[in-house]
């Protein structure tokens, strides 16, 4: 084999693992995306299911309120 048909050989290879590569990423990003939509519908399924999650109960804010001068007796 000579030194030229070597390099070609060595560049397709290197080419190749680059469009696996980038065929591999391109499947792992649908893969994400796949898995984040079944949570959402899981999620849906559950609050259909179960009703919602409940939120936490609001902090009380205290409200000054005026006081009489003197108390009627």
């Amino acid at each position: 084999m000579s030194t030229e048909s070597f390099k070609r050989l060595k560049f397709r290879a290197a080419t190749t693992n680059d469009k696996v590569d980038c065929w591999s990423r391109l499947l792992m990003d649908y893969i994400e995306q796949v898995l984040e939509k079944l949570k959402e519908w899981a999620q849906k399924l559950i609050e259909i299911l179960l009703g919602p999650e409940p939120e936490p109960e609001a902090d009380l804010i205290p409200v000054p309120v005026d006081e009489p001068r003197h108390r009627h007796r």
